[in-house]
């Protein structure tokens, strides 16, 4: 109906650049900086080849906490998304 607002809402997608190992030394260029984690590591400056996985979009599995990445600190829980629309009254 006119002048009401509806909410849409979406799971969380992952690109299928590389495989998701947590691990600071495989993050991508940028993705380091973002996830707020210290560590000697210098990462590897670009993609990884030996981690492609040819872009296939999938569902995220979410963050599980297996090497520098933790759950508590920088997983989720769906919906990853959410957005608002409202229709002019009529």
């Amino acid at each position: 109906m006119f002048g009401q607002t509806a909410t849409y809402f979406s799971a969380g997608y992952d690109v299928g650049t590389e495989i998701n190992t947590e691990d600071f030394a495989d993050m991508v260029p940028l993705c380091q900086e973002l996830v707020g984690v210290s560590s000697d590591d210098d990462g590897p400056g670009m993609s990884d080849p030996k981690l492609a996985e040819n872009s296939v979009i999938k569902l995220h599995t979410g963050i599980k906490g297996d090497a520098d990445l933790q759950a508590v600190v920088h997983g989720w829980v769906d919906p990853t998304i959410r957005s608002s629309s409202s229709a002019p009254p009529s």
